[in-house]
């Protein structure tokens, strides 16, 4: 039997569950997580006493806080180079990551600032113009099969939206509502279609995603 909940499965099934993945799964290929991150543009800061004050909120897990404080004492420029030597363009991508890219999913929601879900994503034909930035969110009310859309992809090229996203991601209450209005909009999209897109022309491997043949 599959450890997924069945309901899970149902919709993985039918094409209807969306992954919104941000940077735990950016752990898994040795990526800072956003503790790190913050004492990473702490060392940015020249007082002491400014930079203590950072680190204390971020051991006390008030990462909003931290994140608050650093926007008032880290330069954009500062911020963006420390999350180019952060993320590289050009790393592997774990097998549990690629695994996971492979499960039906109608389609890929990343807050991440690296490539991991494009380059595992790569060899998806059905992705073909349906990779987007979060600029362009709109144009997948337009066409079908699944899509990866990167929120904050383009952060090297946008670097004063930064706090923005920082903001927005950690601070629950906004994340949960912008999520929301994301959900919203991705769910009618996929309702729209839904009844033209079925199981049965989705390709699965149902030993690995929906256990033995037979439990379906």
């Amino acid at each position: 039997m599959s450890p997924l909940p069945e309901g899970l499965l149902e919709r993985l099934k039918n094409r209807q569950a969306i992954l919104v993945a941000g940077l735990g799964c950016s752990s898994l290929a040795g990526f800072p997580g956003w503790t790190e991150l913050g004492k990473r543009m702490s060392e940015r800061i020249s007082d002491e006493a400014d930079k203590k004050a950072v680190r204390k909120l971020l051991r006390h897990g008030q990462l909003a806080a931290a994140v608050a404080l650093c926007r008032e004492l880290v330069a954009e420029d500062a911020v963006a180079e420390v999350l180019r030597d952060a993320f590289p363009p050009s790393t592997a991508v774990p097998e549990s990551l690629q695994a996971l890219a492979q499960a039906p999913w109608r389609g890929v929601v990343t807050t991440a600032f690296d490539n991991l879900w494009a380059s595992a994503l790569a060899g998806d034909a059905e992705l073909s113009g349906r990779t987007v930035l979060a600029g362009k969110a709109a144009s997948l009310d337009s066409g079908h099969g699944r899509f990866l859309l990167q929120i904050f992809r383009n952060w090297s090229r946008e670097p004063a939206k930064l706090w923005l996203g920082f903001t927005v991601l950690l601070t629950a209450h906004h994340f949960i509502n912008y999520a929301q209005v994301v959900a919203g909009q991705l769910e009618a999209h996929c309702r729209s279609v839904g009844q033209t897109e079925t199981a049965a022309g989705v390709e699965v491997d149902a030993p690995d995603w929906f256990g033995q043949p037979e439990a379906l």
